[in-house]
């Protein structure tokens, strides 16, 4: 039993990092949502956290051109939004989470783009890689952060013999203004695990990996702001 318990902890941090990274309140309803961040129809409320200090809602969309669901977490932040998006962003570009059975390495970074290479280690099955850009941007006129990645092959390592190679995934982050000092925080992945992983386990192990980046996200907040402070003007390096 610990060692199946030990397996599927691998598996949901494995799901963690292949879907992709302070007090929060939940969404009700996307009349709360700026137009920035509205919210399609599409979108089916899966789960809710209304505790004021933890608090978040999690969608998922049964797309039915793909077995695998895609997810969408909403979450209010009491940071600025640069601030969020500096903690993201160095999420995504820098070393892995302790913790996490994986390797990481940059192919190439400018300006507003990253590109990063990732060999994920998971138990019983074949193992998984990705090329991902990332690309961040700033919409001046609604003061969202935005930070949105996609797994490409035109760059990176070849295949490697006995490691599956992920084709198809994206998502990203996106950080609006909330109201003086707080973000809007909302979470998008869809991404097709290939190989042999049943799509209705992975949908089922979902949640909890959508519930981590939001987790993850809060710890880095919270180291940005202790060294930066609670301004605007850490968000524009990792």
């Amino acid at each position: 039993m610990p060692e199946r318990r030990h397996a599927n902890a691998r598996w949901r941090i494995a799901l963690a990092t292949i879907a992709g990274l302070l007090p929060i309140a939940p969404l009700a309803s996307a009349d709360d949502l700026p137009p920035v961040t509205a919210r399609p129809p599409a979108w089916k409320l899966h789960k809710m956290d209304d505790d004021p200090a933890v608090g978040f809602s999690i969608y998922r969309n049964d797309l039915p051109s793909s077995d695998f669901d895609a997810y969408r977490l909403e979450a209010l932040i009491d940071v600025p939004p640069a601030v969020v998006a500096a903690a993201a962003l160095r999420s995504v570009a820098g070393p892995p989470d302790d913790g996490l059975d994986m390797e990481r390495s940059l192919i190439r970074r400018d300006e507003n783009e990253i590109v990063t290479y990732s060999l994920i280690r998971i138990p019983i099955v074949a193992d998984r890689d990705i090329v991902t850009r990332v690309r961040r941007s700033h919409d001046e006129a609604s003061g969202a952060y935005r930070i949105a990645w996609e797994a490409i092959d035109s760059e990176g390592p070849p295949p490697k013999r006995g490691v599956e190679r992920i084709q198809k995934s994206d998502g990203g982050w996106t950080f609006a203004p909330a109201g003086p000092g707080r973000t809007l925080a909302i979470y998008e992945s869809h991404t097709e695990v290939s190989g042999p992983m049943p799509a209705w386990l992975v949908n089922r192990m979902m949640t909890n990996t959508i519930e981590t980046q939001i987790e993850r996200l809060r710890e880095k907040v919270a180291a940005e702001v202790a060294v930066h402070g609670n301004g605007s003007g850490a968000a524009e390096s990792p």
